[in-house]
C-alpha cells in the first residue's frame, strides 16, 4: 500500500518521521556550490544588501560604548531590535526592496500608528511569534560569518559569546557609517532601540540615513564597500598567515574577477548579464581579456556541472513522475525490473528523438555523433517545456541529449579539469568530471545498456546513500521512492533545479554601489573600476 505524503517510517529506527523536499536529492549539486564559494567568498546568497556590514559594525560599536553587557542576550535584544527597526523602515519606503530580513513581519504589522519593536523582536520564553526565530537574528544566521572572514567582526577576548569590531576594518567602517548619518536620526534611531517603540512617522526621519539599499557616493563608507569587493578574497587570512609560522598561502582575487567578468560582459554584450555564464562554458573558459582566465574557467566548469546534474535530475523526474502517474507499468515493481523498463523506453524516445532506427543499437560513441549539434541551454529550456506540460519520456530523452552533448563537446577538457579542481579542492563525488571520466571509459559501450547503469547508478542507488547521509546526519527524510522486500515504490516527485550561485547577491550590491544601473548598464563608476582592474 502506498503511504501518505508526509508520512513514513524509518528504515533503522522505527520512529514517525516527515518527508521534506530536499534541494538536492542526488547530491550532485555540491560541486557547483564549492566553486561559486570560491569565485564568490564572502558574499552569500543571502547577504546581497552589503550596507548591512556598515550597520552592523555601527551597531556593535554604538553597544559597547552605551551598553556593554557582557550577557549575550542583551546583545542579542540590541541587534534584534535593529534588525526590525530597519525593516519597518525599508518596508513602509519601498516594499518592492528586497534582501531585507524580518520584512514580513513588518509588512504585516505596519499598520499601527506606535509600532512595538520590544514585541515583535525581544525573544522571550513562550512567545512564538517574533520576526525571525534564530536568537542571534539576520546577523547571526546570514552575516557573521562573512563578516568574520572579512575581518570585520571579531569576538571579545573577555566574554567569547559576544561580538566586536576588528581594530584595522570593523572600526574604520562603523565610524564611516556614522559619518553619513544625520543627528536627528541617529537619536530617533538608537531612542526607538532602547524603548522598544517607534511611531510610524517616524520612520521617514530615518530613510535618509538608514536606507539599505542607499549608500552615499563619494564618501569614506563608500570606499571600504568598494574596497571589500575588490580586495584580497579572504582578508581574515592575512591576519591567518602572519601568526602561523611556515603557513604556505596565496591570496587571491577571485571575487574582483567575476565582478571584472560580469562588467565586461555588460559592456561588450546586449542581452542578460546572466548569460556571461552561458558565453564563458561554450568558449570553455576563455573570456575577453581578463587577466585570471582561472577564474573564467572556473565559470566554465560551474556552468558544465550545472548542466550535468540537471541533465540527471530531469531523468530522476521522469522516472518519478511515471512511477506516480501511470501505476503498475513503474510502480511496485522489482528495482530491476524498473531498471530495464525505464532504459527501454528512455532509449526509444532518444531514438524518435534524434531521428535513429529504433531497433538500431549503437555506441555512446555514436550517441554523441548524432546530437553534437544540439545546444546545452536550449535543451534545458524544452526540458522545462516537457516537464510543465507533464512529458516524462519526452523530458528523458532531452536529458540523455544533454548528458551527451556535455561529454561530447567536453571530453577533450577532461584532463584539465582535473587539474584544476584538484588545485581549487571543488571536485565532489558525483560531479561532472567523474561522469565525464565514466562516459569516456564506456563511449565504445552499448547505449541502451548505459542508460541501464546510469538509473541504476544515480537514480537509484545515489538517492538511496544521498537520503541515508541525510538522514544520519539528523535531517528530515528526503527519501523519493521506498525499497522494500526488493519492489520499489513512489513516495514524492521532485522537478530539477539550478543552484542560485552568490552572482546574484554580487550584482545587487554592485547596483547598490552605483557600478550598474536600473536598466541593466555599466555606469560610469563601473568603467572607473574596470579601467583600474
Amino acid at each position: 500500500m502506498k503511504l501518505l505524503k508526509g508520512k513514513y517510517l524509518l528504515p533503522f529506527w522505527g520512529s514517525p518521521d516527515y518527508l521534506t523536499r530536499g534541494r538536492d536529492p542526488l547530491g550532485l549539486q555540491t560541486a557547483s556550490l564549492a566553486t561559486y564559494a570560491k569565485l564568490i567568498p564572502v558574499i552569500t546568497n543571502l547577504t546581497s544588501r552589503i550596507r548591512y556590514f556598515g550597520l552592523y559594525c555601527w551597531l556593535l560599536e554604538e553597544y559597547a560604548r552605551d551598553i556593554g553587557s557582557t550577557n549575550p542576550d542583551d546583545q542579542k535584544r540590541f541587534i534584534r531590535r535593529a534588525e526590525l527597526l530597519i525593516a519597518f523602515m525599508m518596508v513602509k519606503w519601498d516594499t518592492q526592496i528586497t534582501g531585507i530580513p524580518g520584512h514580513l513581519y513588518a509588512e504585516k504589522h505596519l499598520e499601527a500608528d506606535l509600532l512595538d519593536i520590544k514585541k515583535g523582536a525581544d525573544k522571550e520564553p513562550g512567545k512564538t511569534e517574533t520576526y525571525w526565530q534564530l536568537s542571534w537574528g539576520a546577523f547571526g544566521q546570514y552575516y557573521a560569518a562573512a563578516m568574520q572572514f572579512a575581518g570585520l567582526i571579531t569576538h571579545s577576548k573577555e566574554a567569547q559569546e559576544i561580538y566586536i569590531v576588528t581594530e584595522k576594518s570593523g572600526r574604520p567602517l562603523a565610524e564611516a557609517f556614522d559619518k553619513n548619518l544625520k543627528q536627528e536620526s541617529r537619536r530617533v534611531f538608537k531612542d526607538a532601540i532602547i524603548n522598544g517603540k517607534i511611531f510610524k512617522s517616524d520612520l521617514d526621519v530615518l530613510v535618509d540615513s538608514f536606507a539599505i539599499n542607499r549608500i552615499p557616493t563619494e564618501t569614506e563608507e563608500y570606499q571600504h564597500y568598494l574596497h571589500l569587493l575588490l580586495g584580497p578574497d579572504i582578508p581574515l587570512a592575512e591576519k591567518i598567515q602572519q601568526e602561523e609560522e611556515n603557513n604556505i598561502f596565496t591570496q587571491s582575487y577571485f571575487r574582483k574577477t567575476t565582478m571584472e567578468i560580469i562588467l565586461r560582459y555588460i559592456q561588450e554584450h546586449h542581452d542578460n548579464w546572466e548569460n556571461f555564464k552561458y558565453h564563458i562554458y561554450k568558449q570553455k573558459g576563455s573570456f575577453l581579456n581578463i587577466v585570471n582566465q582561472e577564474v573564467s574557467y572556473g565559470w566554465y566548469f560551474y556552468q558544465m556541472n550545472e548542466y550535468w546534474h540537471y541533465a540527471i535530475e530531469t531523468l530522476f523526474w521522469s522516472m518519478l513522475y511515471l512511477m506516480d502517474s501511470v501505476g503498475e507499468e513503474y510502480n511496485n515493481l522489482p528495482v530491476n525490473i524498473l531498471i530495464v523498463t525505464l532504459a527501454e523506453h528512455f532509449f526509444n524516445e532518444f531514438t524518435d528523438e534524434t531521428e535513429t532506427e529504433p531497433d538500431q543499437r549503437f555506441s555512446i560513441d555514436e550517441a554523441g555523433e548524432f546530437i553534437n549539434s544540439k545546444d546545452e541551454k536550449d535543451l534545458t529550456e524544452k526540458i522545462k517545456t516537457d516537464i510543465s506540460r507533464r512529458g516524462p519520456l519526452k523530458a528523458a530523452a532531452k536529458g540523455l541529449m544533454l548528458l551527451f552533448v556535455i561529454w561530447h563537446r567536453n571530453k577533450d577538457e577532461i584532463n584539465k579539469i582535473d587539474q584544476f579542481v584538484q588545485k581549487y579542492g571543488i571536485s565532489r563525488p558525483g560531479d561532472v568530471l567523474e561522469g565525464l571520466k565514466w562516459i569516456e571509459k564506456n563511449k565504445q559501450g552499448d547505449t541502451l545498456a548505459f542508460i541501464q547503469q546510469i538509473i541504476q547508478r544515480y537514480l537509484i542507488n545515489r538517492h538511496l546513500h544521498v537520503a541515508f547521509s541525510k538522514m544520519g546526519a539528523g535531517t528530515k527524510n528526503t527519501l523519493k521512492f521506498n525499497i522494500e522486500h526488493n519492489l520499489i515504490s513512489h513516495l514524492e516527485t521532485i522537478e530539477p533545479t539550478f543552484t542560485t550561485p552568490r552572482i546574484y547577491s554580487l550584482y545587487q550590491i554592485m547596483a547598490d554601489l552605483g557600478l550598474i544601473d536600473e536598466e541593466g548598464k555599466i555606469t560610469e563608476a563601473g568603467s572607473k573600476v574596470l579601467n583600474e582592474s
